[in-house]
């Protein structure tokens, strides 16, 4: 997000919010970029600005199977403004990780240069499973249209 100035803070009563995924698959391409639709509801009573004036940005973050974190954030999406006990939905750009495995995806708000709504890793979270990017080569595609469906390696 592009915050440049210091922002004035929320009172505590202002962070409540619920996060989901839309359409999340289980299963994902490493490395292989992909946009969800999160659903971001405002539970408190206090109105949110947008993130370019209230600081409130929604964050996600990858965690391996032991849970350890993977890098400081996966993803981002600034957030319009968002009435008191309102919804948004929002695109979120997800890249999973290169390594294929089972991981973790944690999404929360934050307000940026603050603090989390909650705990950091106490937001909606999904286990993930990571595999192989699907490989589209053109001699792929060209044994297919002559001999049919065969298998040529991966698909």
């Amino acid at each position: 997000s592009a915050i440049s100035k210091p922002l004035p803070l929320m009172p505590m009563s202002g962070y409540q919010a619920t996060v989901s995924a839309m359409d999340l698959a289980p299963t994902m391409h490493a490395g292989v970029r992909t946009t969800i639709k999160v659903v971001v509801t405002n539970d408190s009573e206090v109105p949110w600005g947008p993130t370019d004036r209230s600081g409130v940005v929604l964050c996600c973050r990858w965690l391996a199977g032991s849970g350890a974190i993977l890098g400081v954030s996966a993803s981002s999406a600034d957030l319009p403004a968002i009435a008191p006990k309102a919804s948004t939905t929002v695109d979120l750009e997800l890249i999973p990780p290169i390594t294929i495995g089972h991981y973790t995806l944690n999404m929360e708000l934050c307000e940026e240069g603050h603090r989390w709504f909650r705990e950091p890793l106490a937001g909606f979270r999904v286990s993930l499973r990571v595999v192989h990017p699907k490989i589209r080569s053109p001699l792929k595609r060209f044994l297919r249209k002559v001999f049919g469906k065969i298998d040529v390696g991966q698909s």
